[in-house]
């Protein structure tokens, strides 16, 4: 397989597809279309209309700003571009999936967050000698989150934390290593004696 075919293969294993907002803005633009050819049908054979017929709609649309409280055409002007840019961050921004490309020359090899914040959190306890449900992993992109819960009393080296997760992470080979943020949520109850 060529180098070129490779990469696609990978970029379409590690992002996602914009299918699925492709097609709600599809039905929400069929059923606008679908309404309106009704409303014109409807008004053809002189029957009621379903909703307001077309026309009724335009005038109202265009009479709205002398009509209408200002805060309401603020409120539906926010609405409005709010999701004018979520429709255009969701055509440009790539959706990545949780998987992260291992480096190496044999074969392309992605590995899943779960996977990884998984084994970064049984390496730091192994390394540590913490209990494995004291340690908490948030695996992203750029940043792996260590979150250390110690039993009461139990003082935790913040750059041993970090040494061990980093030493866990260059185990796997990254492409791109993530930063690790380390974090010790002190225990507030005593043990039960």
């Amino acid at each position: 397989m060529s180098d070129r075919a490779l990469e696609r293969v990978v970029r379409r294993e590690s992002h996602s597809s914009r299918s699925f907002a492709a097609a709600v803005v599809l039905v929400l633009v069929i059923a606008l279309l679908a309404w309106v050819a009704t409303e014109t049908v409807l008004r053809a054979f002189e029957l009621p209309a379903l909703l307001a017929p077309p026309g009724a709609v335009a005038t109202w649309i265009t009479g709205l700003p002398g009509s209408a409280p200002a805060g309401a055409l603020v409120a539906g002007g926010v609405v409005a571009g709010l999701i004018g840019v979520v429709s255009i961050i969701l055509a440009i921004a790539p959706g990545r999936l949780a998987k992260q490309r291992l480096s190496g020359d044999g074969p392309v090899v992605l590995v899943d967050h779960g996977a990884l914040a998984a084994s970064v959190a049984q390496g730091v306890a192994n390394d540590l000698s913490f209990d494995r449900r004291e340690i908490a992993v948030g695996v992203g992109h750029r940043i792996i989150d260590v979150t250390v819960r110690p039993a009461f009393g139990v003082e935790v080296d913040r750059s041993a934390v970090s040494a061990s997760a980093e030493r866990e992470i260059e185990r796997f080979g990254l492409v791109r290593e993530p930063r690790v943020r380390v974090y010790v949520v002190a225990s507030r109850e005593k043990e039960p004696a």
